[in-house]
């Protein structure tokens, strides 16, 4: 179950799907059997979807999701500008650093290092990374150190065949075959619907586009905020 807009306290109770609104699927597109839908307020729409009914449970079998009509989102509301501008910053480079952390994107020497498979970094995009530490704090400015060392820490530096190593002073990355994968999908910091912080937490309700057009569904992102501006703790 997916958390509830921020600007919601709880649903309606619904019973049966007498008390949907039915939305016509297109099967030939969807594995979606049956789409019900109710509006919570003059603003905030839920859809349920069943995808494999088989008389058990609906969570077994479903999903849910809120939507909003984005023209009801003030698009660039100056009340989340500080948010905006910090989620703005985090995801244009978010992918980027993820790359680098899987050797997507290195520049490299041509010739290979001492060992086999390695070859001398030379440049991540504008950044001139000599070693493990350089890297990682490229990687901190943009993630929390914590999401990073459970999730691309182990795998980038710390494995016996880690993406990165360091050999007499200088820094070397693994050859790989991973090309940087391009997503139809992103996040738009411009469509912030609500915003709440709490202990250095903020949550925020957001609109994404798909190929360039703003869609209803709402997403749920949130942003650690620390001394020197905010991180983002998983990716988007």
């Amino acid at each position: 179950f997916p958390s509830l807009p921020l600007e919601l306290i709880s649903l309606p109770e619904i019973s049966s799907l007498d008390d949907l609104i039915q939305v016509e699927v297109d099967s030939s597109t969807s594995n979606i059997y049956y789409t019900g839908m109710y509006l919570v307020n003059d603003k905030y729409q839920v859809y349920f979807m069943i995808y494999n009914p088989t008389g058990g449970s609906f969570w077994m079998n479903g999903g849910i999701q809120f939507e909003i009509d984005p023209s009801l989102v003030k698009a660039d509301d100056p009340q989340y500008s500080e948010y905006r501008s910090a989620l703005t910053d985090l995801l244009a480079q978010e992918n980027e650093v993820l790359c680098w952390l899987m050797g997507i994107n290195v520049t490299v020497s041509e010739e290979e290092g001492p060992v086999k498979g390695y070859h001398e970094v030379q440049a991540m995009g504008d950044y001139d990374p000599k070693t493990i530490n350089d890297v990682k704090a490229i990687a901190e400015k943009v993630f929390t150190q914590d999401y990073l060392k459970e999730n691309y820490y182990p795998a980038a530096f710390e494995r016996e065949s880690s993406t990165f190593l360091e050999q007499d002073g200088k820094l070397y990355c693994a050859e790989t075959i991973l090309t940087e994968q391009k997503s139809s999908y992103s996040i738009n910091p411009s469509y912030i619907i609500a915003a709440k912080e709490t202990d250095g937490t903020v949550k925020l309700d957001l609109l994404a586009d798909v190929n360039g057009e703003v869609q209803p569904i709402i997403h749920r992102v949130q942003l650690a905020r620390i001394d020197d501006g905010f991180r983002l703790p998983e990716v988007y």
